[in-house]
């Protein structure tokens, strides 16, 4: 490992340091012929590979992390607005229109996958909070995977 090429073969990691032509994450025949369990954006779970673009590593000692980069904002729509000064004139319980709000999440989930010699890191768009919620269970899935090989 270095932080500059030390010549032909060495190869850069997402985490922006160099490794050794014999450290490639190379395919295993074995990986191939295991079908992925589930995606966390461009790295693929098998039951005992990590698949990325970089390469493929055993998930025996992968700790996998998200972090939420999300940002939730509530308004008043502009229909319960317009209804409440539509209805205004017959009765004061069209004010209650004002209390209807929606909620609206955006922004990504960075998912990291860290090993020994091995880092990879992605980006996940979401646009609700079930979407962040259902990669942090995969996320939990493939740590538990990775813990059951010991």
């Amino acid at each position: 490992m270095s932080d500059s090429s030390q010549g032909p073969g060495w190869w850069q990691a997402s985490d922006g340091r160099w490794y050794e032509p014999q450290l490639t994450p190379a395919p295993n025949e074995s990986a191939q012929l295991e079908s992925v369990l589930f995606n966390l954006g461009d790295i693929g779970i098998s039951q005992s590979w990590v698949m990325t673009p970089r390469g493929t590593v055993a998930i025996r000692g992968v700790q996998f992390a998200a972090q939420d980069m999300t940002v939730t904002t509530q308004k008043t729509p502009a229909y319960a607005i317009v209804l409440c000064i539509v209805f205004i004139w017959f009765f004061l319980l069209s004010l209650l229109f004002l209390l209807i709000s929606e909620s609206r999440t955006e922004g990504a989930v960075v998912v990291t996958a860290q090993g020994p010699k091995f880092f990879h890191s992605t980006t996940i768009s979401v646009t609700s909070h079930q979407q962040v919620v259902g990669i942090q269970t995969l996320v939990n899935q493939a740590n538990a995977m990775a813990s059951a090989w010991g």
